[in-house]
């Protein structure tokens, strides 16, 4: 069995090594009935430093099944432009929903995030488009999904009813 001794953090200025992406592998493979945000989290930049942005999303995808609306990882997902530019953080969250479609939580986290921006931007025809979007790809993700992921993917449907509520009440005011 691998040792469950945790890698260090890799240094971001280095190219990732092979071997820090194995252990963070082994650590994962090693308790698969355990979630680890760290080592999902190191996977996810190493893969992203390594330049295997596919791999990359896989465990952005990974992360916000089990964290959903995982603010850094959205942050991440959004070029690091929330809060500083809207327009180009809205452009890379739905650039990545649309890239990584078969990414279920990836898609819908990032579809809700961008339709919350623009609900702060009182856009609330576009957040609107966003959240349907964000409904109708929960809804056809869960149809393949195992039972577990079905359920989690459930919680973001929950979160798209709850936003559009919300919507519908800053529309009034």
């Amino acid at each position: 069995a691998p040792s469950m001794a945790q890698p260090t953090m890799a240094q971001s200025s280095a190219s990732p090594d092979t071997t820090q992406i194995a252990r963070w592998n082994a650590v994962v493979e090693a308790n698969p009935r355990v979630f680890s945000w760290q080592a999902h989290n190191e996977l996810r930049h190493l893969y992203a430093m390594s330049g295997q942005e596919v791999r990359s999303m896989q465990q952005a995808d990974t992360l916000l099944a089990h964290s959903p609306m995982d603010f850094y990882v959205l942050s991440i997902l959004a070029d690091w432009k929330m809060g500083n530019d809207s327009e180009a953080a809205v452009d890379s969250l739905t650039r990545r929903a649309n890239l990584y479609g078969n990414l279920p939580f990836l898609r819908v986290a990032s579809l809700l995030q961008a339709a919350e921006i623009r609900r702060t931007q009182s856009r609330y025809d576009d957040a609107q488009a966003l959240i349907e979007d964000a409904r109708s790809s929960a809804r056809k993700a869960r149809k393949g999904l195992p039972k577990a992921e079905r359920i989690r993917l459930k919680t973001y449907q929950k979160l798209a009813d709850l936003q559009s509520q919300s919507l519908r009440l800053y529309r009034r005011s």
